[in-house]
């Protein structure tokens, strides 16, 4: 018998739900909204700024609260999150105008 430290992942319980139908079908949908914006990309590259926007309106606040459901918000001050959230408004005030 091994000693608790020396279990795999999975045993701990570290990567619970990896593998998962939920997980599955997150990676899918993902997989095909990627393949969507790549064809919207060489389509119709004059709609990007306003695909963003739609996307930020509703990806952006869906984080925030996942992250604060999950005890995950420290995450939310990372570099990244912090430098995207002023970038759609330029883009909104350039289609306002």
């Amino acid at each position: 018998m091994t000693s608790r430290r020396h279990q795999p992942a999975a045993e701990k319980g570290l990567v619970r739900g990896a593998g998962s139908r939920r997980e599955s079908r997150a990676f899918a949908a993902g997989a095909l909204a990627f393949g969507a914006l790549l064809w919207l990309a060489g389509a119709a590259p004059w709609s990007l700024p306003a695909v963003y926007l739609a996307f930020a309106a509703v990806a952006l606040p869906y984080r925030a609260i996942e992250f604060g459901f999950t005890r995950n918000a420290p995450f939310l001050l990372d570099f990244c999150y912090v430098s995207l959230r002023p970038a759609p408004f330029p883009l909104l005030l350039t289609h306002l105008l």
